[in-house]
């Protein structure tokens, strides 16, 4: 994926990590992706991932829901 704007590189871990230079920002910015979820649940585990987003997304009365 190496390319003018991004860099591609994986860790010994095998995360990948793509990276972009921007020398005139005065700023930075990190955005995470995790190769996870129902899409990768094998059938016993069936709905396990949309139970923890309800658990991460919900679970705070510190954050704003949709309605307010």
């Amino acid at each position: 994926m190496d390319s003018e704007f991004f860099r591609r590189t994986v860790l010994p871990n095998g995360i990948r990590v793509l990276t972009s230079a921007m020398p005139t920002a005065r700023s930075a910015s990190v955005s995470l992706y995790i190769g996870t979820g129902s899409r990768y649940e094998r059938d016993e585990e069936a709905g396990l991932s949309h139970f923890q987003e309800l658990l991460v997304g919900k679970g705070s009365s510190k954050r704003p829901s949709a309605k307010d």
